[in-house]
């Protein structure tokens, strides 16, 4: 093993020529820059040891990276250690006639490709090694450190030992298609291996590849050797195919390669000669890797095809495939039609000793379907010469069926039709139905029944269903064996008697019909007649009768008193027109006096009950009692009802918690009558309610509902305190008194002094215990008092003296004369009464010279005591009095 050496001589040429071809029956190609040599057993020298020398050696035919690929070759790398640059094993898609010279080692520029390299010199541009070493790459590019090294490079042993040993190493390639992984063995150990999808990444989803192995010399060289010993046969060429009829027939050699011409040919003498095809109805494709031949008629079975390949380094031909004659398929049972009873299974069985398929069909709605085995549909040995039918299969009907037969590529051939009949079991198509007939008269009993072989036996059970015994002919009874039975006579002893008819039949099992009631009806008596009734208007009335027998039952209604009957419908308010019993809800003011009636026929037979009439009971009517009545306590108060039709009174009162009966004491009296007096009444009764409750006939009704009034004597608890108040503005006077019922009056003393009635101008409330009022600066000095009246009382409140307050002028000069004269020397507030004052001078510079808050006070023109000198001084007075507060300001002239 040699370093690197700059001056390596480095060629790259991707080679388009062919240095040698081979026959046409040879399997490798071998191509180089002269120094190759096909040495025979399949071994090849691919370069001598001599500088820029290159050889490959390619497998002409594809191989299929969809399925397993497994290589074992000896290769060999020359004696000398010093030397360049070993053996590349590839796949590539392009072509047989691809390598290059130099480092690259015949691969270089090689794309797309996916390759193992064996090199045994170091280019430390590529990040190879010092040792020998293998690594597995892609698309012709033999750099380890970019994308396109797909595993790094390893020693190529263990012990990293010298391979240019002059020695043959077994190498194994092995690629698993179906976990897409490329394993590397050397001297039997594995070294490497790559997992990836390399169809889509490297080939752009083409899996048809070229294989075989390259190698190349530069500025230093070796002999390489390879001898490749086994290969699984996985190459696309040409196969032989069987002739099936209307099947299209294919023979292919791959995909496409670029400047790659392809000339199908056929032999008709068993591949001694062959002869160019062209285009036509039966070939297609003469001219690419697939010759395709539709419809090809059987005369064509023993032919040869084969593809001559021109282009990619020379002209070569393909093994030839022949088409195999297809198999031919004779029936030697056929199924036979069936028919049996239902729930039968059935087996239906054909024979033949070519056939290898069988599918059975059933023919469905016009369409033949193919049948599966399935325990529900009852369907078994579909996909066999027996068909086994069970469960649903075997229900009645009838069903078509064949099978399918088929051989290694033969025509479709199908056995006999056959007719599967399942025959139901007897089956009832019409049930007995129950019969009426009248005592002694005859009776019958029939049914429809269908299926074959039919035949009827009829039951009778008296004992309401339990147990059935036969009939038989006899006097009474006739046709026990036919699908209609005649009863003669019929006696009371068959009444609710069950009768049922067993049927049996040639398939299946008997059956049985429902069974039907016999009613023996005995002509209808009366044992009961109506009753007139009495009623209440809006309440049920029912009329009743019974007969003995069977009867139809029609009520009958007059409203003439009995001369004309008409028959009564069912609705609203009658129910039972056709009943033992009618019933009428509700009870109209209308039918007062109708009659009614029942009648009855059964047997031919029509009776009339007796007439019933329908008197009303009075109707219970009352007059309203007073809604309102005013009492003073103590006094008494009776209150009386009209009711007309009434047969009891019950007076009740409520005073607060419910209507509750008046008690009978010495305070009331005719509680349970219609008129009720009560006496010394309590003041807790005032708003207390008071009704009657009267029980008439046909109603319990209330009376109308009477509020007491309980008025008390007025008492006088507080009286109103009046405060002085401000003009224009509002005060109330209130009083506080007891007594219920109580009337206020407010009075004013007049210019006669007489009390009269307050009139409404400026006063609110002069009939209320509360007297608003709006007040004015006349009404100051009104005298006012409030009058309480009740119960034939009067209560006087104290006189009451309105106090209004007003505002007074006030005046303030523009001048004074500060000289103690005693003639307008002080300045000061002239107003009524006595204000309170916050008041204050300014000179010009506005500093206070004098203050005072005394009303009657002023200022005299002095300063601590000086006066002050002429001019005008600024005031500001602020006033408050009960009503108001306003400031006043000002200019005031001293003057000397």
């Amino acid at each position: 093993m040699l370093p690197a050496i700059n001056f390596r001589l480095v060629i790259f040429a991707v080679l388009l020529q062919c240095c040698g071809i081979l026959g046409a029956q040879d399997d490798f190609q071998l191509i180089g820059s002269g120094s190759q040599a096909n040495l025979g057993n399949n071994c090849f020298r691919l370069t001598q040891a001599v500088n820029g020398s290159f050889g490959a050696v390619w497998y002409r035919w594809q191989a299929d990276l969809n399925q397993d690929f497994d290589l074992n070759a000896n290769l060999n790398f020359g004696f000398n250690d010093f030397g360049a640059d070993g053996i590349v094993f590839a796949f590539q898609n392009l072509c047989t006639n691809v390598g290059s010279t130099g480092g690259g080692m015949g691969i270089a520029g090689v794309n797309p490709s996916l390759f193992v390299e064996f090199d045994t010199f170091e280019n430390p541009e590529n990040g190879d090694l010092a040792d020998d070493h293998i690594g597995i790459m892609s698309d012709g590019i033999l750099f380890h450190t970019g994308p396109s090294s797909l595993a790094a490079p390893v020693c190529a042993t263990p012990n990293c030992d010298n391979i240019e040993s002059g020695i043959d190493y077994p190498v194994r390639i092995h690629w698993q298609a179906a976990i897409q992984k490329l394993d590397v063995y050397f001297n039997g150990i594995l070294r490497c291996s790559y997992t990836g999808d390399v169809i889509n990444t490297i080939f752009n989803g083409n899996p048809l590849v070229y294989w075989g192995f390259t190698a190349a010399t530069g500025g230093f060289n070796n002999s390489h050797t390879v001898c490749v010993n086994t290969f699984n046969n996985n190459q696309i060429q040409p196969a032989d195919t069987t002739w099936c009829a209307n099947q299209p027939i294919s023979f292919s050699v791959g995909n496409p390669v670029p400047n790659v011409t392809y000339q199908w040919q056929v032999s008709t003498d068993g591949g001694t000669t062959f002869s160019n095809l062209s285009n036509s109805a039966i070939y297609s494709g003469v001219t690419t890797p697939t010759l395709v031949l539709n419809n090809a008629p059987n005369t064509l079975i023993g032919n040869f095809y084969q593809v001559v390949i021109t282009g990619c380094g020379g002209q070569t031909t393909s093994e030839p495939a022949e088409i195999l004659p297809g198999q031919v398929i004779t029936i030697t049972q056929q199924p036979a039609n069936q028919d049996v009873c239902e729930d039968t299974p059935v087996t239906l069985t054909v024979a033949s000793p070519e056939a290898t398929t069988f599918q059975w069909q059933e023919l469905v709605g016009g369409n033949w379907l193919n049948l599966t085995d399935d325990v529900i549909l009852g369907f078994a040995g579909t996909l066999t010469p027996s068909l086994s039918l069970s469960g649903q299969a075997t229900s009645a009907g009838i069903r078509v069926y064949r099978c399918l037969l088929l051989a290694d590529c033969s025509a479709e051939t199908f056995s006999n039709q056959v007719t599967v009949t399942h025959t139901a079991g007897p089956s009832i198509t019409n049930q007995t139905i129950d019969q009426t007939v009248c005592l002694g008269n005859d009776a019958g009993f029939s049914i429809n029944a269908s299926g074959p072989g039919l035949s009827y036996q009829w039951q009778m059970s008296t004992d309401g269903g339990v147990s059935f015994v036969n009939l038989v002919n006899n006097a009474q009874f006739n046709q026990v064996d036919a699908d209609f039975l005649i009863i003669l006579g019929a006696t009371a002893g068959l009444h609710n008697a069950l009768f049922r008819c067993q049927v049996s039949g040639t398939c299946g099992t008997p059956i049985t019909t429902n069974p039907s009631t016999l009613f023996v009806l005995n002509p209808p008596a009366f044992v009961v007649q109506a009753l007139s009734a009495e009623a209440c208007i809006g309440s049920e009335v029912q009329f009743v009768a019974a007969v003995s027998g069977t009867a139809t039952w029609q009520w009958e209604y007059s409203t003439d008193n009995g001369l004309t009957f008409q028959n009564l419908q069912n609705g609203a308010p009658f129910s039972g027109a056709t009943s033992p019993t009618l019933t009428i809800n509700p009870v109209s003011g209308a039918m007062q006096g109708w009659v009614f009636r029942a009648a009855v026929s059964g047997c031919g037979l029509s009776i009339i009950g007796n007439a019933a009439s329908l008197n009303l009971l009075p109707e219970l009517t009352i007059e309203p009692i007073p809604t309102e009545l005013t009492r003073c306590e103590g006094a008494s108060v009776q209150v009386f009802v009209q009711a007309l039709n009434a047969n009891a009174y019950q007076w009740e009162v409520n005073t607060g918690s419910g209507f509750s009966p008046l008690p009978n004491t010495s305070e009331i009296s005719g509680e349970t009558t219609a008129g009720v007096l009560i006496t010394n009444l309590p003041a807790s009764w005032h708003r207390a309610q008071i009704r009657c409750r009267i029980v008439g006939e046909c109603a319990t009704l209330y009376s109308s509902i009477l509020t007491l009034n309980v008025n008390g004597l007025p008492v006088l608890l507080a009286e109103p305190d009046p405060i002085p108040v401000c003009s224009g503005s509002s005060t109330t006077l209130a009083i506080q008194s007891s007594g219920v019922g109580i009337q206020f009056q407010w009075e004013i003393l007049d210019a006669t002094g007489e009390f009269v009635p307050l009139e409404k101008n400026g006063f609110i409330g002069v009939s209320s215990s509360v007297l608003s009022i709006e007040t004015q600066a006349d009404m100051d000095g009104l005298l006012l008092r409030c009058v309480l009246s009740g119960c034939d009382a009067e209560v006087f409140t104290d006189t009451i003296r309105l106090n209004v307050l007003e505002n007074e002028p006030v005046y303030l000069p523009n001048s004074f004369s500060p000289n103690e004269d005693q003639l307008n020397s002080e300045f000061q507030l002239f107003t009524a009464g006595n204000p309170q004052i916050e008041a204050s001078i300014f000179n010009r510079w506005g500093e206070v010279v004098h203050r005072w808050t005394d009303a009657k006070l002023g200022w005299d023109g002095k300063v601590n005591g000086q006066f002050v000198a002429e001019g005008v001084y600024a005031y500001k007075i602020r006033v408050e009095t009960a009503c108001e507060t306003k400031t006043y300001t000002g200019l005031v002239q001293v003057i000397r």
